[in-house]
């Protein structure tokens, strides 16, 4: 196949950059690598999208744990926002934030608060600090960044989250294969100052 595999991914993000609409470019891109992979086959490759990239994924456990959390969570963000809650946090940080360093440093210390998940961060750090960096004339990209290199590599770091239960998981999973006899998450606080991406990314 080889250049044309290329072909989906370029497609994808030269349509949401162009359409903001990220799904919708995933989409296309999606159902473009369906058709590469079924020689131009478009039944076929509708097929394909449905079964199995759409039942495996829905099938998946893990998945649909991510899925149900992600709305309950966006669920929630939006009763905060319908019931004033979010207007208030957003005027209690612009008091604070009255200047654009400030703005940029509330946003990395909310990053850092919400600790317990990094879907949940994106999703409550995102929709509270926008109106914030709006008013601080502070780039939605720029805004983005600084959400998502706190996100992740918060999760990661911190002694209790739903990543660090995966990634512990997992660990015990692989100790268990090597016949080794360490605790899990034992294993996993003598690894974190060696986490140097979320570290710096954090710095």
């Amino acid at each position: 196949m080889g250049f044309l595999s290329l072909v989906p991914i370029v497609l994808a993000v030269v349509l949401a950059l162009w359409s903001k609409r990220a799904f919708f470019s995933l989409l296309i891109g999606i159902f473009s690598a369906a058709l590469l992979i079924k020689d131009w086959n478009i039944w076929a490759a509708i097929l394909y999208v449905v079964d199995p990239l759409l039942l495996d994924a829905t099938a998946s456990k893990d998945n649909i744990k991510v899925i149900l959390f992600s709305m309950l969570v966006s669920g929630t963000v939006e009763l905060m926002r319908l019931g004033g809650g979010t207007r208030a946090l957003v005027a209690a940080f612009a008091k604070i934030a009255t200047t654009r360093p400030k703005a940029l440093i509330g946003t990395w210390f909310a990053g850092l608060t919400v600790f317990f998940d990094d879907y949940a961060n994106c999703l409550i750090v995102g929709s509270s600090m926008q109106p914030v960096t709006d008013k601080s004339k502070i780039s939605r990209e720029k805004l983005a960044y600084l959400v998502d290199s706190t996100a992740a590599p918060v999760a990661t770091l911190a002694l209790v989250s739903t990543w660090i239960g995966y990634e512990v998981s997992l660990m015990e999973k692989a100790l268990t294969a090597a016949g080794s006899e360490l605790n899990a998450y034992g294993f996993f606080l003598e690894g974190l100052p060696y986490r140097f991406y979320p570290i710096l990314a954090l710095v």
